[in-house]
């Protein structure tokens, strides 16, 4: 891949670099030299055959291209990330507005993860990226769940992000920040059957996604949220947000009491912040600062098996949303496309079967 901007994708004179995981945070939790296997990523060797890799880091190495203009415009948006993730592990009050940025600043990590895995494998899944940064914060539906375990500092990992369906299509991804889990997942119309919205009887994933029929939803707001099962003693945290593109279409399949009651006012295609904890329903965030969101430690969650199980539910998450699309692809290549899809689950199955075979994640009972 060409060295270029991973916000706007653009080749620059003038060039910085631009931690993945902001320098801020890394210092925070005391990691900057603390070296790590970033991986495991898949790369061609000489007789053309597939071999495992892991490239070792610090996470202050960790960096990448970006342009002096967009490198100035995020440095602020970290600055105000900064104030809502300390606030977060401090379970101080947190507002609407403090989520929303919340729930940007894990899109910016998420695609930031994508470029950065494309960079340090050779991009050898041939992937010409149709967006970077710039292109997909804030465009999607969007939801977080937040595990708490019990005291731990200066720990600082993130995954699900390694493997090839990650790659193809990075839909979710997991970051631990001390004591606390965050699980990350993005995607076109993630949330819309579950909260009532207009939806895709069938969707296509090729690039750019092209979508068949859109039927209208039920104007009421229910619960599981996705078909992945995964551990509720958590709180969770979901902000519906409409295509700019299909908008217009999609607005008069429902009414609007509905719209008023999931977006936020005006034209915008922006939805409010909601949230669920532990034997709750779902239930619309207070916009004023409160601590509404502070959910209490899991008990099923530990040191000991924090990281594996979010990646367990990331990589579930991944298949299962890749193997429920189709792929609407030119004949003369769909027969390597599917394959490099049908390889990408395959790899992510393998182990989910381990992972789920480990005594210290049988106790959640997924």
């Amino acid at each position: 891949m060409k060295k270029i901007c991973i916000f706007c994708g653009k080749l620059t004179e003038k060039k910085t670099k631009e931690h993945i995981i902001p320098k801020w945070l890394i210092d925070l939790t005391n990691q900057k030299d603390k070296k790590l296997p970033f991986g495991p990523y898949y790369k061609f060797d000489e007789g053309n055959n597939l071999s495992l890799d892991f490239f070792t880091f610090t996470f202050n190495s960790f960096v990448y291209p970006a342009c002096e203009m967009c490198n100035s415009e995020y440095s602020k948006f970290e600055y105000l990330a900064k104030d809502v993730i300390l606030k977060l592990l401090s379970k101080k009050p947190l507002t609407s507005t403090d989520f929303n940025l919340l729930l940007t600043w894990f899109d910016k990590i998420r695609i930031g993860l994508y470029i950065s895995n494309l960079y340090d494998s050779q991009n050898y899944i041939r992937i010409q990226p149709k967006f970077y940064i710039n292109h997909v914060v804030q465009t999607k539906d969007r939801m977080l769940l937040i595990y708490k375990i019990h005291n731990r500092r200066n720990y600082l990992l993130f995954g699900g992000s390694g493997l090839p369906a990650f790659m193809h299509y990075p839909l979710s991804f997991f970051l631990i920040i001390n004591n606390f889990g965050f699980l990350n997942i993005c995607d076109d119309f993630l949330l819309a059957k579950s909260f009532g919205l207009p939806y895709p009887r069938k969707r296509f994933l090729w690039y750019d996604q092209n979508f068949e029929e859109i039927v209208p939803g039920t104007n009421n707001i229910k619960y599981p949220v996705i078909d992945v099962k995964y551990n509720e003693d958590c709180t969770q945290i979901f902000q519906p947000i409409l295509d700019k593109n299909i908008k217009n279409q999609i607005q008069i399949l429902y009414p609007e009491y509905h719209y008023k009651q999931v977006f936020k006012s005006g034209d915008s295609n922006y939805g409010k912040i909601f949230y669920k904890k532990p034997n709750t329903p779902i239930q619309l965030y207070n916009r004023d600062e409160n601590r509404g969101w502070v959910a209490n430690i899991n008990n099923f969650l530990t040191e000991g098996n924090l990281m594996e199980y979010l990646t367990l539910i990331s990589l579930k998450v991944q298949n299962h949303y890749l193997s429920k699309y189709g792929f609407e692809i030119a004949p003369e290549i769909s027969f390597i496309i599917n394959k490099k899809f049908k390889m990408a689950i395959e790899l992510n199955k393998v182990i989910i079967e381990y992972l789920e075979k480990l005594d210290n994640l049988k106790i959640i009972g997924l």
